[in-house]
């Protein structure tokens, strides 16, 4: 039986019984057609966004008890699991509830949740790169680049490069600097890190990171992710 976890509440502790959950096709980027006067054709600009997903689950609960907790926990935003795929999570905002009623102790309920347009890696604990050199390569899964958080301890200017892209270079730096690539800051609890250069993203496989020498420990959250 298929089951659904929303901000850590497992649905069949609920008395909630799963029969279908309706998952949309993958959201598409978005774009914007540009006409120009004297060609045929309009330009496709991409335009690097994505809209979210609408996702539906269709259930059954046997006692009439159990609504008004059900209400009270399918609220606000928070992590959406499902058993078919455990190891993956949505960050959704619950949207929808509607019961109706089948039989005096029986009511089939429609849960809805507006998703995000990524499905993220629920392991994702940091990995501590080992600092021997000026190198080293670290495998990242999911299916579509992903917006890492680096936490790097070192000090004076620090410049870190991926896969030979142009580096990015941290200005002053006293003992470690959080470069949130999702985010695009790089702080020190909060206070900005003066920094010039490219956001270092991964890619899905092996990537090959470089640094300054003056780099004595880095932490890499991957936030791995798919479509």
């Amino acid at each position: 039986m298929s089951t659904i976890t929303y901000s850590g509440v497992s649905s069949d502790t609920l008395g909630i019984m799963v029969n279908q959950i309706i998952v949309p096709p993958s959201s598409v980027e978005e774009y914007e057609m540009i006409k120009i006067p004297g060609r045929p054709e309009p330009l496709r600009s991409n335009l690097k966004t994505r809209p979210p997903i609408q996702i539906e689950v269709e259930a059954t609960i046997v006692e009439d008890n159990v609504l008004r907790q059900i209400y009270s926990t399918f609220q606000g935003t928070g992590k959406l699991i499902r058993s078919t795929e455990p190891d993956k999570y949505y960050n959704a905002s619950a949207q929808v509830i509607t019961p109706e009623n089948i039989a005096r102790y029986m009511h089939k309920i429609t849960l809805g949740f507006e998703c995000m347009p990524f499905a993220y890696a629920v392991s994702n604990d940091p990995v501590e790169l080992e600092i021997s050199g000026s190198a080293a390569t670290i495998d990242v899964g999911g299916g579509y680049y992903c917006q890492p958080i680096y936490k790097i301890y070192g000090s004076g200017d620090i410049t870190l490069s991926v896969n030979g892209a142009s580096p990015l270079t941290l200005y002053n730096v006293g003992g470690y600097v959080t470069v949130d690539t999702a985010l695009m800051m790089c702080h020190q609890n909060g206070a900005h890190v003066k920094n010039s250069g490219k956001l270092p993203f991964l890619s899905p496989g092996t990537n090959m990171l470089s640094w300054s020498s003056n780099v004595t420990k880095m932490e890499v959250t991957k936030n791995e992710r798919w479509l």
